[in-house]
Order: structure tokens, then sequence, then C-alpha cells
């Protein structure tokens, strides 16, 4: 596990040494076990609400602390976006990186944080997994980020996206796969007799790969697009599906 931690962020992580980095973070979420685990870094552990006494409390300690970076919630940006706040008298010369994950994180939301947080800052939607400790795709710091996209790979996931017939496509919305094992893969479930809820969530629909359940999409530029949960879907009307990315616009 701290070798997929160390692989999977040696692609987004290019600081100085003993960094100072901020995380807003559950102790029970995957997120946790990198800042845990990695060394010559420190890391400042967030508790309490990311917007209370004031909207941009985050970001005013990210100034105060000096902090290189910033790992964050979609939905925490969303929400500075939606307030139109515009960070002002605010020194964030220090910070290099905002990682986001949780859920997507749009193109306007890409566009609100080089407009009104930092212009050059490495902006770096990651995707991922508790169950695998570790992110299928994330930033890339040898590459330009384009807004709404995810950057690459993680080192050693070889992950593609599907069709329903098990194919191969781009720039088409199909299912997240990895198609070789990786470093963290469970191998199995506790009390699961003869495997059988491990094999049932994982590789069930593609005979040997990983289906995560995910909905994503390969760009032409080798980014990602990633949509939402596949295997999580409302219907409404008459059989029309509602996704969880739809309602994330909405709320």
């Amino acid at each position: 596990m701290n070798y997929n931690n160390l692989n999977s962020e040696a692609s987004y992580i290019k600081l100085d040494d003993f960094a100072l980095c901020n995380i807003k973070v559950d102790s029970g979420w995957v997120g946790i076990h990198p800042k845990i685990e990695n060394y010559g870094l420190y890391y400042y552990l967030y508790d309490g609400s990311p917007t209370y006494p004031h909207k941009d409390i985050l970001l005013n300690f990210c100034s105060r602390e000096k902090i290189n970076l910033f790992g964050v919630s979609a939905k925490y940006i969303d929400f500075l976006k939606k307030e139109n706040l515009k960070i002002n008298n605010k020194n964030l010369s220090k910070l290099k990186i905002i990682t986001s994950t949780g859920s997507p994180l749009v193109e306007e939301s890409f566009k609100y944080v080089y407009k009104n947080i930092k212009k050059n800052v490495h902006l770096a939607s990651i995707s991922g997994g508790t169950d695998l400790v570790s992110c299928f795709v994330l930033g890339n710091i040898y590459k330009s980020v384009i807004s709404g996209e995810i950057q690459s790979k993680g080192l050693g996931m070889d992950v593609d996206i599907f069709n329903e017939s098990g194919k191969s496509v781009k720039n088409i919305k199909g299912e997240l796969v990895c198609k070789t094992p990786f470093p963290s893969m469970p191998t199995k479930f506790w009390n699961d007799k003869n495997n059988k809820k491990f094999q049932n969530a994982y590789f069930n629909r593609y005979k040997n790969i990983w289906h995560h359940g995910d909905y994503g999409e390969i760009k032409n530029s080798g980014g990602f697009l990633i949509y939402g949960r596949s295997d999580a879907l409302s219907l409404i009307h008459i059989s029309e599906p509602t996704r969880p990315l739809y309602i994330s616009y909405a709320v």
C-alpha cells in the first residue's frame, strides 16, 4: 500500500523538501492513508467546517501556514464558485498544487480556480477508490492542464474505457476498467466464502478485468473525464436515468 501511494503521488507531486500539505479529509476515507504513510512531507489535517465561520477559512489557512499542496473536494470548489467568492488579500505564493476529488470537477470549476484563486497553480483532479487505496487517474506535472479533464493514468494502472461489449473506446462514455492487476488491488472480502461477493463486485461485468463502476471517457489528449457512478442510478419519469453527476450539477 505504501508503494502504491508513493507511486501514484509521484505523478502529480513535485514539491520542495519538507513541503506543507493541507488536506480536508475524513479519517475513514482513502485520502487519509497517503498522508499518514508518506515521509518527507509535513501534513496539516483540517478538522471543522470548511465554510464556517468564514467561507474562505481553508484558503485563509493555506495563506497563513504557507501551504504548498491543498487537497480538497470538488464540491468545495463548486461551492466557492457558486458563491462567486473572489480571493483577495491572501498570500498564496507558496501554493503550487490543488488536488480535487470525491466527485467530478467540472470545466467551469477549473476556470473559476484559475480566474479567482490562483493562475499559476497545478489543478489536479484525481479519481480512484478507497477499496484500492490509490488513484486510477490523476494529475501529471509533465502535461498541460485541460479544463474538465483528469490528465493521466496512475502509474502502474492499466486503465481503459470499455463499451457494453467489452471493447476499448475513445471519445465515447463507457465503463472505467483496469485490465491488469495493480499493486494495491484487494484480493478478497472479509468472511466472503469462495470470494463470491468479491468476484461479483469487480469481475462480474468483464471476465478477469476490474470493473470499477464509474462512467468515464478517454479524450484525444490522453486525458480522462469521469462522469460518476454507473452502478448507482435512479429512474424517474418514464425510465429516464438520473446519474450522480446530474445531481451534482443541480446541488
